[in-house]
């Protein structure tokens, strides 16, 4: 479904983290990041996890962890061109 985004031969850097909530500053912050994102393949994920039936199931019953996280943060990119490398890495790092 989304191929096109991570396409064969392209370079890759991902990062992933949890946040607890999607406050006004962690809107801002990936708003401010992103509008400095270096072209053409950035991808910013927030999956909201928390408050249905996740949250409902005993930290012991499934083997599904890090359920006390209210979302999940995806930060990725994709380059093609070797000389590309630096400056995605380091945007993709600093809006993670």
């Amino acid at each position: 479904m989304a191929g096109v985004l991570w396409q064969p031969g392209h370079r890759n850097y991902w990062k992933s983290n949890f946040l607890k909530d999607l406050s006004d500053n962690a809107i801002d912050t990936l708003l401010a990041h992103f509008g400095r994102v270096p072209p053409p393949r950035r991808v910013v994920v927030v999956d909201h996890n928390g408050g249905g039936a996740i949250s409902r199931v005993a930290r012991n019953e499934i083997t599904y962890g890090h359920r006390e996280w209210t979302y999940n943060l995806l930060v990725t990119s994709a380059w093609a061109k070797p000389e590309d490398t630096g400056r995605n890495i380091s945007w993709t790092r600093e809006m993670w």
